[in-house]
């Protein structure tokens, strides 16, 4: 089915497990020692863990700005001081 996901164009998924602990730019150096690709190509790559139930996604939405794995914490206000 042609047109079902427009974009990313290419979809990648590393089969070996991956520490869940690195961020996009340890991410982004398993893209280019690993799989011989650019990071900033425009795909998406996607790794698991070892248990294989967590996925993380590495996507740039332009070649200088990474998209976040995850949505950044909430924070709670902080509380007033008297």
């Amino acid at each position: 089915m042609p047109g079902l996901i427009p974009w990313p164009p290419h979809i990648w998924l590393a089969v070996s497990p991956v520490d869940m602990r690195k961020g996009a730019d340890g991410l982004s150096a398993i893209v280019q020692q690993a799989l011989g690709h650019k990071p900033c190509a425009g795909s998406a790559f996607v790794f698991r863990n070892r248990a294989g139930n967590r996925l993380k996604l590495l996507l740039w939405e332009s070649p200088s700005t990474p998209r976040p794995a995850r949505p950044p914490p909430r924070r709670r206000p902080a509380p007033d001081v008297f």
